[in-house]
């Protein structure tokens, strides 16, 4: 029988913004610089590809669940850190998490763990050992989406969780969730990531008609 992993408390200070924190499945290393020094990617391996299935990740799952996306984009100049490590390309979906307030609280939430979840399965089918240091990276460039995920639930009343079980609390069943949804449209974030590392940039509309769905209307 699996032992569940033990929520680990991570928090990460921007210069100039506020600070994020949440948790991850797989603790802090001893050692640790940045996300792309603890990602450590081989060479064949695009740290943009990564943040491409991320951002399609969302995209794709807000679609097939009727929400609305704005514009989905990846950028094509790395980030620098401070420790020489490119720190990884900026991905966005532009107005989701404005969009994600008008959703249906359990739909929003899966669309919030979904990033993190593509990024990973792509990894992993991309041939990349996921070691426990490289999923911390992972976990801990989701942090933002987590901390959405924490005041939308805030909003309704609802604390986060992860590792309960909790059906609507538990951050974790909602990852599982996105697993599932991932799993069965596999193809449609395969599409969206592709044209999102050639085009750089695509609407809501072009998403959804790239994948065969239809982006719903804005809410009035």
């Amino acid at each position: 029988m699996t032992t569940p992993p033990i929520p680990q408390y991570v928090s990460i200070a921007r210069p100039g913004e506020d600070g994020l924190s949440g948790f991850t499945r797989y603790a802090a290393p001893p050692e640790w610089c940045c996300t792309a020094g603890g990602l450590d990617l081989p060479a064949d391996i695009s740290g943009r590809e990564a943040t491409a299935f991320h951002e399609a990740g969302h995209a794709a799952l807000a679609l097939i669940q009727g929400v609305h996306v704005p514009a989905v984009r990846v950028s094509t100049d790395p980030i620098a850190s401070g420790c020489g490590h490119p720190q990884g390309f900026a991905g966005a979906n532009e107005g989701l998490g404005q969009q994600l307030w008008h959703a249906p609280l359990e739909q929003a939430l899966i669309v919030l763990a979904g990033g993190v979840r593509a990024e990973i399965a792509w990894l992993r089918e991309a041939g990349v050992e996921m070691t426990d240091t490289r999923s911390f990276a992972v976990e801990l460039g989701g942090l933002d989406d987590q901390v959405q995920a924490r005041n939308l639930l805030a909003f309704y009343g609802q604390e986060i969780e992860y590792g309960t079980g909790h059906p609507l609390r538990d951050y974790w069943c909602h990852q599982d969730s996105a697993d599932r949804l991932l799993t069965t449209s596999w193809g449609k974030v395969c599409a969206l990531a592709s044209t999102l590392l050639t085009y750089n940039r695509l609407t809501g509309d072009q998403a959804a008609e790239l994948i065969s769905l239809s982006n719903p209307p804005l809410p009035g």
